[in-house]
């Protein structure tokens, strides 16, 4: 039989107090809980990055990054065969991750309806006529860098050129109707004008054509190029050039083998 033992008051108190501390420790420990799995999970994410780091370390060192130039000895849908200095690659051309310019002259039957076009000018006070010959133009390939409009550094100052950019909208002789965003200008051609290309437009390419390239050497002579740059070696739109060019290329699986004018005016990247 259980006999009732009085406990002083003051060891009540005791009893209590020891009781509040293991309380407060035990909700301490339950609080730190998140934090430690926090922790845990913070060290996880870390080495997971540090192994994504040194994968990304090895490919790089086995992609090695080449850079020459060279001649283009033959095409293909997706790839270009390039000599470099007795060096002969495969470069392999991607619609979305290879940046292609194509520089180069051409006539001036390149210019018609709706080819985009950019040249350097005096206007009038309403920046909307010429108000002198354009002997030089440059006809580029849509993209975000080419945007229509009229542009100066002093728009302010009618005493120096602007550059206008825009797709012809109206050609008729010699008199020239830009779109150059919410501007329609007006300008005449010169007698002979000069014509450059600078698009992306791969059916003009030809065998023999001057080429730098960028890129990642994946192995020894393949290489998945991030820039080419080619500079044609003959005039675009020049007929008797136009058919050397032809005879000179090697069909393969190109998908246009002759150049043609103008270029094309898909968009670029």
């Amino acid at each position: 039989m259980l006999q009732q033992v009085a406990v002083p008051v003051r060891t009540r108190m005791a009893l209590l107090a020891v009781g509040i501390v293991l309380f407060a420790a035990t909700d301490s420990v339950w609080a730190q809980l998140p934090t430690l799995q926090s922790n845990a999970e913070r060290r996880r994410l870390e080495q997971q990055r540090d192994a994504q780091a040194a994968n990304l370390l090895r490919m790089q060192q086995q992609l090695r990054f080449s850079k020459f130039s060279g001649k283009i000895a033959n095409l293909q849908q997706s790839a270009i065969t390039v000599d470099a200095e007795g060096k002969t690659y495969v470069v392999q051309v991607h619609p979305q991750k290879t940046r292609v310019t194509i520089v180069g002259d051409a006539g001036p039957e390149v210019l018609r309806t709706g080819v985009l076009v950019q040249f350097d000018t005096l206007l009038n006070p309403q920046k909307t006529m010429a108000l002198e010959p354009v002997e030089k133009l440059l006809v580029l390939t849509p993209s975000p860098r080419t945007q229509p409009g009229v542009i100066s550094d002093t728009p302010n100052d009618h005493t120096l050129p602007y550059t206008v950019r825009g797709p012809i909208s109206r050609l008729v002789g010699p008199q020239m109707t830009v779109a150059a965003s919410r501007k329609q200008v007006r300008a005449e051609l010169g007698k002979k004008p000069t014509v450059q290309i600078e698009v992306s437009d791969t059916s003009l390419v030809a065998v023999g054509d001057h080429v730098d390239v960028e890129g990642a050497e994946v192995t020894p002579g393949l290489v998945q190029a991030v820039d080419v740059r080619i500079a044609l070696s003959k005039p675009v739109g020049d007929k008797e050039a136009g058919a050397e060019a032809a005879n000179d290329r090697k069909t393969g699986d190109a998908a246009n083998p002759q150049r043609r004018p103008p270029p094309k005016q898909g968009r670029s990247s």
